[in-house]
């Protein structure tokens, strides 16, 4: 690992709790305020079958990365590997809720979406940049650390972006055509 991996670790959980206090307080008030998110009979089938695939394609990943490790072949530390299926799986479920009108409820305006994925994916393209021009190491021991956690996480997010940007171009196509 790299010599202030206890302080980037230390520094990544605060974030991670940070993160989920202000996703708290965020769903706390917008509770509080009655705006629940409303999704009709199609979306929550939709959403459902995302889950579903979602949950496939992180089944696959692990048994991919479990016989990897059981013949030997060891591409990531454990860490970087979890975490590159996690976002495998959040992307898929993502992506066809959004393309399936079932990513935002009812209630909820696309607009806000895109804007919260561009900006994330750009922060983190970002930091994986500026860790590059820095010399920041990807690889511990041949194998690839937690660096990787920024370009994943900016490509999870720009992807998202570009499918959120397609599906709501091709709404207004479809509506302006009707």
């Amino acid at each position: 690992m790299m010599k202030d991996s206890k302080s980037w670790l230390m520094g990544f959980y605060v974030g991670i709790a940070l993160a989920l206090v202000i996703f708290l307080v965020l769903f706390l008030i917008r509770n509080k305020n009655g705006n629940k998110p409303k999704f009709d009979e199609r979306q929550i089938t939709a959403r459902n079958h995302a889950y579903k695939y979602a949950f496939f394609t992180l089944l696959v990943y692990i048994t991919v990365c479990g016989f990897l490790d059981t013949v030997g072949v060891r591409w990531a530390q454990l860490t970087a590997m979890l975490f590159i299926g996690t976002m495998a799986s959040v992307t898929v479920f993502a992506a066809i809720c959004i393309f399936k009108d079932a990513y935002e409820a009812i209630n909820e305006r696309r607009h806000i979406s895109l804007i919260l994925w561009v900006c994330i994916g750009g922060v983190n393209t970002g930091t994986f940049i500026m860790n590059l021009v820095k010399g920041v190491p990807f690889f511990t021991d041949g194998l690839l650390n937690e660096q990787v956690i920024y370009p994943c996480m900016g490509s999870l997010f720009l992807v998202l972006g570009a499918v959120q940007l397609i599906k709501n171009l091709t709404d207004k196509k479809a509506a302006e055509k009707e």
